[in-house]
């Protein structure tokens, strides 16, 4: 299996082959918007914040992301911190560093504006975690909307059609301003 770092090594990839190709497709490559679910959400928040250093991601959007893979709804949980150690090549009792590494909640101090949505009865990526995130990034002012997906649980996200409005405004102001 393939280990951390290297999912964001390719979206670093993928940022820099936008950037070669931003006057054949006519485009602003510093202008990029990252959409993720569950493990894609994780990696869009954890790229956008730790290695955004061109500033090319300007938001987010997090759905069901895990944000601290230290907090012990995931580290004590065995089925999910197996997928985790998999992940990072290490157990946390074994590296509790790399697992603080790969967790976007510890990088805030370059933290883009994110919108969020989340259900609340998801078990695999516990809402608690988003709360705290939204609740740092408010702390430090910096632009969060959290939306619960009310009687939802992992990988359902049934209200795509009445949240595509709130998408689109969040994206034409902190993408298209």
């Amino acid at each position: 299996a393939t280990r951390f770092p290297v999912q964001l090594d390719d979206i670093d990839a993928a940022i820099s082959f936008i950037e070669s190709k931003k006057q054949v497709w006519q485009i602003k490559s510093d202008e990029i918007a990252a959409m993720g679910s569950s493990a894609g959400a994780h990696l869009s928040l954890l790229d956008a914040f730790s290695r955004n250093k061109g500033k090319n991601i300007k938001t987010i959007i997090s759905m069901a992301g895990f944000t601290d893979f230290a907090d012990v709804s995931v580290s004590a949980n065995p089925q999910i911190s197996g997928r985790v150690t998999e992940f990072l090549g290490a157990a946390y009792l074994d590296n509790k560093v790399i697992w603080e590494k790969a967790s976007p909640i510890n990088y805030l101090q370059d933290a883009v504006p994110v919108l969020i949505f989340h259900g609340d009865m998801d078990v695999v990526a516990y809402p608690i975690q988003t709360q705290r995130l939204k609740d740092s990034l408010d702390k430090r002012l910096s632009p969060c909307k959290y939306i619960v997906w009310s009687g939802y649980c992992h990988g359902r996200f049934p209200y795509w059609n009445e949240s595509k409005d709130t998408m689109l405004e969040w994206l034409q102001e902190y993408l298209l301003k």
